[in-house]
C-alpha cells in the first residue's frame, strides 16, 4: 500500500483542509514529519489509520474525539486518503459521528458516521465498491490491505510508544500476524483437513472392528479361524444328528404303547391299595379315642383358669412400661443438667464484654458530634470543584472567543471564493440528472438479462438432472416390482415346506388329518417371512411415488424454461442495439453519471449553505469582539472565586483527623460502631434468656423423673400380687405347671370338633370295608405290572426323540448363523484392511501436521517459522549494522511448556556477553533499533514472496531520540537503504539531527487558529 493523497477537513488540529500530496515527495522518498511538541504530526498518521479501519494509531481516541476545537461548527470533520494498492488506485472518504448545526431553525442535529470507498479509474473515473456504510467499509479495506487495524499499526506504521508491539509480540499474536502477511492460511486448511480425514478414518476402522467382535461375541467365538473350524465340524456333527432323530422315533413310539396297557392295570391295584390302607388306617385310629376324650376333659378345666393367667401377662406389660419412661425421664434430667451448665458459662462469657459495649456507645457519642463537620467538609470540596470547573470552562470559553474572532474575518474571504466555485460547477454538471436516469433504466433492463440468463442455465441443468432422475426412479421402481414378484413366488412354493416341518410322528395332518406321513414335502431355500413380503410391498409403493414424483418435477422444470425464455426475448427487444452491451461498462457509466449528480446535489447544497454563512459571518465578526472581552474579564473572575473557594476547604480540613477527610469516612465509622454495639447487647440479652430457660427446663426434669420412679414402684407391687394368686389357683387345678395349662388349653369349639370326628371315623370303617372287597375282585389272578420301569423307558425314548430333533434344529439354526456371520466378517474385514492401509499413512500425516512432533510444531507454524528466520537473517543484517555488531535476533527453537503453542519467540544474541536473552530486556533505545530492524526485515521478505502483502510503505512515529550521535546516523542510513529498495519511509520526530539530514519534510505549522502543513523539498 502507497499513499498518494491525504485530504483533512477539522480533524485534530487542523481547523480548516489541510492536503498532502505524498506524489510531489519523490519517487520512494524518505521524508521528515518535524513541527514543534503538539502541532499536530501524529495527527496525520491518525488521519491514514482513521481513514483506512476508523481508528487512530494508538488506537485509544475514536473519530468524534478527533474533531478539530478551532473549526467552523458548519465544517463537517472527514479524511479523504487515496493510496495506491496492487497496481490499482483506491479513494477512502470517512466522516465519524459529530454535531452540526440545523439547515433550518437554531441548535444542533447530529451527522451519523459514513464512509465510502471508491476503486479509481487512470481516466480519473470513481467506481463506488462501498456507497456509505461504515462497517461494510471496513470489512472491504482489510480485504484489500490483508491487515486490520491493530496489524497495520504493527507492520506499516509504529505509532508513538507502541513501537515494540510487533518485537514483544506473544507467539500467538505474532502467528496471526504472519498468516494475513504471507497467506498461509491454506496450511492451517491443510491441518484440519488432514486431522479430520484422519479422525474419520480412525472412527470407521474402529465401528468395523467393533461390528466384528460383535459379530464373532454373538456366535460365541474368539477368532475368524475359530469360526471355520467351527462350521467344518458343525456339518459332520449334522449328518450323525440326523440318523440319530429317526432311531429316536421309532423307538419312542414302541415305549408309549406298552406304557398305556400297564398304567391301565396299574390303575386296578392302586385302588385296591387305597382301599385297604383305608381300612388299617380307621381301624388304627380306633384306638386313639380314649385320648381324645382326655384332651377334651383337660381342655374344659384350663378354660375356667384362662382369665386369670391373661390378668398375670397384663401386668407384667404394665410394669415394663412403666419401666421404660422412668428410663427416659432419668436421660432427660441428665440433659437439662448438661444444658443448664453451658448455659451459665454463655452468660460469664457474655458480661465479659460490657465494657466494649460502653466503649462503643461511647464512640457514637462522639462521631455523631462529627457529623455537621464532615458534612461541612463535603460541601467545601465540592464547592473547590466547581470554581475550578468554572475557571476552566472560563478560561476555555476566553481561547475559544479569541480563535473564533480571528477565523471569522478568514471565513468570510473563504465564502466569497467558495461561492464562486459552486456556481462553475453547477452550470458544467446541469445535465447530468436526465442523463443518469436514463441510463439507470437500461442498467436494471440489462441486469434482469443476466440474471435471467444465469437462472435459465440453471433451469437447463436442473432439468437435465430432473430428467436423470426420472430414468433412475423408473429403473428403481422395475427392480422394486421384480423384488415384490419373486418374493411372492417364493413364498408360495415354500408353504408346503413349512407345513411339512411342523409335522409330527403320530400326529394328525392339518390339511388332510392322516397320522401317516410318507413323502412329506423337502426344500433347501428359506421361505420369505410374512414381515418382508410387508416391506417389500412398501418399497415397491414408494418406489411408484418417486417416479411420479420425478415426472412432476420434469414437467415443472420444463414449463419454467419456456416461461424465461419468453421473458428473456422481451426483454432484448426492449434493449434493442444494448442487449449485447457490457454490463460492466453500463455499470461504470451509471456510477460515472451518479457521481456526476451527486456532485450537482452537493454543489447546490453548498452554495445554499456558503450563502447563508455569508450573511452569519460579516455579524459573526463584530459579535465575536465583544464575547472575547467578556470572556476575559469572566476568566479573571472564575480565578479569584477559585481561590476564596480553596482557603475555605483548607480551613474545614483541619477541624477533622486525617483519617476522617474521606467523603463517608465519619459515617461509615458511625455505622461499624452502631453494628458492634448493637452485637453485642443482643449476645448479652441472648445468654441472659438461655440461663433461664435452662434453669427452668431443670427443674421441670428433675419433678418429672421422680413421678415416673413413683409410678414404676406402683406397677412391681401390683405384679408381685397378681403373680402369688395365679399360683395359689394353679395348685389347686389338675395342672402340675402353667406349662401344662397351656398345652391343655383349647378354643372354644374345639371339644365339640372332637366329637363329631369319634362319630365320622365309626361310619368310615363300614364303608372302608366294603370298598376292599370290591378291589379284591378287580385285580383276582393278575400280576401287577413294574410301571416305573416302563414309564422311565418311555421317559428316556421320548427325551432322546425330544433331543435328536432338537439338537437337528440347533445344528441347522447354528450353521445358518455361522455361515452368514462368516459373510459378514470377510466384508467388514476386507473394508478394515483398505480403511487402516489409508489411514497408516493419512493417520501419520495429520498427526506431524497437527504439531505431533518434537518441536510442538503444526505445519503451519513450521511455514511461519521459516519465514520468520527469513525475517530475522534480514533483520540482522540492519540490527548489527545499527548496533555495531553487539546484538542479532534469533528464533527460540526449544519447547518451554508442551502445552503452548511455540516456535515463534524471539530471542537476542549478545556478542558482547556470548548470551542469548530475551527481547524484553533491551534498553528502550535497543528496542527501538531491535523493533526498526524487524519491521525492515518484514517488509523485505514480504516484498520477495509471490502472493503475500505488499509493504510498500513505513511510518515511523518518535523513537529516534531514545539513540546517541552514532546510532542515529547508523539508523538513517539502514532507512536510506530501504529507500533505495524502492520503499517510502515516512518518520515523524523532533530530533534536530534528522531536520539536519533529511531534504524531504512536511512541516506542521501550529497557530492560534489551528495548525497547517508545508511541504519542503529540493
Amino acid at each position: 500500500m502507497r499513499p498518494l493523497t491525504l485530504a483533512m477537513t477539522a480533524f485534530g488540529p487542523f481547523a480548516g483542509t489541510e492536503t498532502i500530496d505524498f506524489r510531489r515527495l519523490g519517487e520512494n522518498p524518505l521524508f521528515l514529519i518535524n513541527g514543534p511538541t503538539g502541532a499536530g504530526k501524529t495527527s496525520i498518521l491518525d488521519a491514514i489509520c482513521f481513514a483506512l479501519y476508523g481508528e487512530t494509531t494508538g488506537g485509544e481516541r475514536q473519530g468524534a474525539e478527533m474533531r478539530s476545537h478551532h473549526a467552523a461548527p458548519e465544517l463537517l470533520t472527514e479524511i479523504s486518503f487515496e493510496f495506491e494498492l496492487a497496481g490499482k488506485q483506491y479513494r477512502i472518504r470517512r466522516v465519524p459521528d459529530q454535531e452540526r448545526p440545523k439547515a433550518r431553525g437554531e441548535g444542533t442535529t447530529q451527522h451519523k458516521a459514513e464512509a465510502q470507498l471508491a476503486e479509481l479509474g487512470a481516466d480519473g473515473s470513481a467506481r463506488n465498491l462501498v456507497p456509505r456504510k461504515v462497517g461494510e467499509a471496513n470489512q472491504r479495506v482489510m480485504e484489500l490491505i490483508g491487515l486490520d487495524a491493530d496489524q497495520f499499526r504493527q507492520v506499516m506504521v509504529l505509532p508513538q510508544g507502541r513501537f515494540r508491539e510487533l518485537l514483544l509480540a506473544p507467539s500467538q499474536e505474532r502467528e496471526a500476524i504472519f498468516q494475513q502477511l504471507f497467506q498461509t492460511h491454506v496450511y492451517a486448511r491443510l491441518e484440519r483437513a488432514l486431522k479430520d480425514g484422519a479422525n474419520a478414518l480412525s472412527a470407521e476402522v474402529e465401528r468395523l472392528g467393533e461390528r466384528s467382535r460383535g459379530l464373532l461375541e454373538g456366535c460365541g467365538l474368539a477368532s475368524t479361524d475359530a469360526l471355520a473350524t467351527a462350521l467344518h465340524e458343525l456339518l459332520a456333527q449334522i449328518a450323525v444328528a440326523g440318523a440319530a432323530r429317526d432311531a429316536a422315533l421309532a423307538q419312542h413310539g414302541e415305549a408309549q404303547l406298552a406304557l398305556e396297557a400297564a398304567r391301565l392295570l396299574e390303575q386296578r391295584f392302586v385302588a385296591h391299595d387305597g382301599a385297604r390302607k383305608a381300612l388299617e388306617r380307621i381301624v388304627a385310629e380306633e384306638s386313639l379315642r380314649a385320648e381324645e376324650r382326655s384332651r377334651a376333659r383337660g381342655a374344659a378345666a384350663a378354660r375356667t383358669l384362662a382369665p386369670h393367667h391373661e390378668s398375670v401377662a397384663q401386668r407384667a406389660a404394665e410394669h415394663e412400661r412403666a419401666t421404660g419412661r422412668w428410663r427416659e425421664a432419668e436421660a432427660a434430667l441428665a440433659r437439662a443438667r448438661d444444658a443448664s451448665g453451658h448455659a451459665e458459662t454463655a452468660w460469664r462469657e457474655a458480661t465479659a464484654q460490657e465494657p466494649e459495649l460502653l466503649r462503643l456507645r461511647d464512640e457514637m457519642v462522639r462521631l455523631r458530634a462529627l457529623e455537621p463537620v464532615a458534612i461541612e467538609l463535603q460541601h467545601g470540596e465540592r464547592l473547590l470543584r466547581e470554581r475550578r470547573a468554572e475557571r476552566a470552562r472560563a478560561d476555555a470559553a476566553q481561547e475559544a472567543a479569541r480563535g473564533a474572532h480571528e477565523a471569522a474575518a478568514k471565513a468570510l474571504a473563504d465564502v466569497d471564493a467558495r461561492i464562486a466555485g459552486l456556481r462553475q460547477r453547477m452550470e458544467a454538471l446541469a445535465e447530468a440528472p436526465l442523463a443518469r436516469e436514463r441510463c439507470t433504466a437500461r442498467l436494471l433492463v440489462r441486469r434482469r438479462q443476466e440474471e435471467l440468463t444465469a437462472t435459465l442455465e440453471d433451469l437447463r441443468v436442473a432439468g437435465d438432472a430432473a430428467a436423470r432422475r426420472l430414468e433412475d426412479a423408473a429403473l428403481a421402481q422395475r427392480r422394486a416390482a421384480e423384488s415384490l414378484r419373486a418374493l411372492r413366488q417364493a413364498w408360495q412354493a415354500g408353504q408346503a415346506v413349512v407345513l411339512a416341518r411342523e409335522l409330527r410322528h403320530g400326529a394328525p395332518c392339518p390339511v388332510c388329518g392322516s397320522a401317516e406321513h410318507p413323502a412329506p414335502a423337502v426344500g433347501a431355500q428359506e421361505v420369505p417371512a410374512p414381515d418382508t413380503l410387508d416391506r417389500a410391498l412398501e418399497l415397491d409403493e414408494l418406489a411408484r411415488e418417486a417416479l411420479e414424483a420425478a415426472r412432476i418435477e420434469r414437467v415443472r422444470i420444463d414449463e419454467a424454461i419456456a416461461a424465461q425464455e419468453a421473458t428473456l426475448a422481451r426483454l432484448r427487444e426492449e434493449l434493442g442495439d444494448h442487449a449485447g452491451e457490457p454490463l460492466a461498462a453500463l455499470e461504470q457509466q451509471a456510477a460515472a453519471l451518479a457521481a456526476n449528480v451527486q456532485a450537482h446535489d452537493l454543489a447546490q447544497a453548498e452554495l445554499r449553505d456558503a450563502e447563508r454563512a455569508r450573511a452569519d459571518c460579516i455579524e459573526r465578526v463584530t459579535r465575536l469582539a465583544s464575547d472575547r472581552d467578556s470572556m476575559r474579564l469572566a476568566a479573571h473572575t472564575a480565578e479569584r472565586a477559585e481561590g476564596e473557594a480553596a482557603v475555605a476547604f483548607a480551613t474545614q480540613q483541619r477541624q477533622l483527623p486525617e483519617a476522617l477527610r474521606v467523603p463517608g469516612a465519619v459515617a461509615e465509622a458511625l455505622r461499624t460502631a452502631m453494628a458492634g454495639a448493637e452485637r453485642l447487647g443482643r449476645e448479652l440479652g441472648a445468654a441472659r434468656s438461655r440461663q433461664q430457660e435452662a434453669g427452668n427446663g431443670l427443674a421441670g426434669a428433675q419433678v418429672e423423673a421422680a413421678g415416673r420412679l413413683d409410678e414404676m414402684q406402683r406397677a412391681a407391687a401390683l405384679l408381685q400380687e397378681t403373680e402369688a394368686a395365679w399360683q395359689q389357683l394353679l395348685a389347686a387345678s389338675p395342672f402340675a405347671d402353667t406349662a401344662a395349662f397351656r398345652e391343655a388349653l383349647l378354643e372354644p369349639g374345639e371339644l365339640q370338633r372332637l366329637e363329631q370326628e369319634i362319630r365320622d371315623r365309626e361310619n368310615a370303617l363300614l364303608l372302608a370295608r366294603r370298598a376292599l372287597e370290591d378291589a379284591a375282585g378287580a385285580i383276582a389272578g393278575a400280576e401287577r405290572p413294574l410301571l416305573p420301569a416302563l414309564e422311565q423307558a418311555e421317559l428316556v425314548a421320548r427325551r432322546a426323540r425330544d433331543a435328536a430333533v432338537g439338537d437337528v434344529r440347533v445344528l441347522g439354526e447354528r450353521r445358518a448363523t455361522l455361515e452368514r456371520t462368516q459373510h459378514a466378517l470377510a466384508q467388514l474385514l476386507a473394508e478394515q484392511a483398505a480403511l487402516e492401509a489409508e489411514y497408516a499413512v493419512l493417520g501419520r500425516l495429520a498427526r506431524i501436521a497437527n504439531g505431533g512432533n518434537a518441536h510442538n510444531l503444526s505445519l503451519q507454524r513450521f511455514v511461519l517459522s521459516v519465514l520468520l528466520d527469513e525475517v530475522l537473517v534480514e533483520a540482522g543484517h540492519r540490527l548489527r549494522l545499527m548496533s555495531r555488531g553487539r546484538y542479532q535476533l534469533s528464533r527460540r527453537e526449544e519447547v518451554r511448556d508442551a502445552r503452548s503453542k511455540s516456535g515463534l519467540e524471539l530471542d537476542v544474541e549478545d556478542a558482547y556477553t556470548g548470551r542469548v536473552r530475551p527481547v524484553a530486556t533491551l534498553s528502550g533505545g535497543e528496542s527501538f533499533m531491535a523493533a526498526l530492524a524487524l519491521a525492515l526485515g518484514l517488509s523485505d521478505v514480504v516484498q520477495a514472496h509471490s502472493g503475500g502483502i505488499r509493504l510498500d510503505t513505513l511510518f515511523i512515529d518518535e523513537g529516534f531520540g531514545s539513540l546517541d550521535a552514532d546510532a542515529l546516523d547508523l539508523a538513517i542510513r539502514t532507512l536510506i537503504d530501504l529507500q533505495a529498495g524502492g520503499r517510502m519511509v515516512g518518520i515523524i520526530s523532533h530530533v534536530p539531527e534528522l531536520k539536519q539530514q533529511m531534504d524531504v519534510q512536511i512541516v506542521v505549522e501550529p497557530g492560534a487558529s489551528g495548525s497547517h502543513l508545508r511541504l519542503v523539498a529540493p
